[in-house]
């Protein structure tokens, strides 16, 4: 297995639930995604898997990627480090695991650089 790849599945293991494998958790995150912010890209989505993407580490500005998280300010907004994941998907990014930390650089105004697992698709 790519060593980012399972990497990527590691930041998002927290969120597993029950007896689910951190790639049955990484393809609910992403369907639960799309349902609800990208329905557009629901048509066709795949299954999530090492045979179907790249992983890669992406550093951008915090700010840049706060841009991809729900800022519902009522939701809670905290930093515990880590990479947060992106899945690209048709070209459109699609955060997975991240959003406490965005919200956080956004009421901080962090400007630093943060990296991302980002796991894009191939169709």
């Amino acid at each position: 297995m790519s060593e980012l790849y399972e990497q990527a599945l590691d930041a998002i293991a927290p969120h597993c639930k029950g007896a689910d494998s951190k790639e049955q958790t990484l393809n609910r995150l992403f369907l639960k995604h799309l349902t609800n912010s990208k329905p557009h890209l629901l048509d066709g989505a795949p299954v999530l898997s090492l045979r179907n993407v790249v992983t890669t580490e992406l550093s951008k500005p915090k700010l840049e990627w706060a841009r991809l998280a729900d800022m519902d300010v009522k939701k809670r907004a905290y930093d515990y480090g880590g990479h947060i994941v992106i899945v690209r998907f048709r070209g459109e990014d699609c955060l997975i695991d991240g959003h406490h930390r965005c919200r956080h650089w956004v009421k901080h105004e962090d400007k630093g650089v943060h990296t991302a697992f980002v796991l894009e698709v191939v169709e």
